[in-house]
């Protein structure tokens, strides 16, 4: 898996995968298209894939998001984590996180891979049967699921939700997770968590 621990800070205002035949994308304007995906465990979700500046509330209302209770933001570095380490956030994430979100029904935004700290939420939301959103956001280039020839880091196959953004590199896809996730929680509380850590972070 590649690193992708490349995430910028956090900006002001946010206390803060094979395609289905019957899906085909449906092109909603030259900036945005939503399709379903099938994912890797053969879950169902739907994908956005959109531009630098398509604008946070045309995402959110070409995937259907209902207007959350509460909003966690989760993320932070996946590259290898060592074993220990891994240990403490599988506890903190799989039962601490991830069950809080299940039993409060609170919409999580994330970096959306399978990898690191986002695979571990995504064993949590299995174990714990999240039915909130759960919305990954990644850049375009980097990310592959079933059916995809393009990109080497799998979507993690628990979210509900994707957003790709336009970008090669990770971070690309950093400005529109903070202001997805700002837009959704502009009337309910939210929190921002960070784990292990990154190059701009």
């Amino acid at each position: 898996t590649r690193r992708q621990d490349k995430r910028a800070a956090v900006p002001s205002g946010l206390s803060e995968a094979s395609l289905s035949k019957s899906s085909l994308p449906c092109q909603l304007n030259q900036m945005l298209s939503v399709e379903t995906i099938q994912c890797a465990n053969e879950h169902e979700a739907l994908l956005a894939h959109v531009r630098q500046d398509t604008p946070a509330d045309d995402i959110i209302a070409a995937l259907k998001l209902p207007r959350p209770r509460a909003l966690i933001c989760l993320n932070g570095g996946t590259a290898g984590l060592a074993e220990a380490l891994k240990m403490q956030l599988r506890h903190l994430l799989v039962d601490g996180l991830a069950r809080f979100a299940a039993e409060n029904a609170i919409t999580l935004v994330t970096g959306g891979t399978d990898a690191g700290i986002f695979s571990l939420l995504g064993e949590g939301l299995a174990k714990w049967g999240c039915q909130a959103p759960c919305i990954g956001v990644t850049p375009s280039a980097t990310v592959t699921w079933p059916g995809r020839s393009e990109g080497e880091t799998l979507l993690e196959p628990h979210h509900s939700h994707f957003i790709v953004v336009d970008g090669k590199d990770w971070g690309d896809e950093t400005l529109k997770m903070y202001s997805v996730a700002q837009a959704l929680s502009r009337h309910c509380p939210s929190i921002a968590v960070f784990a292990v850590g990154g190059n701009v972070l």
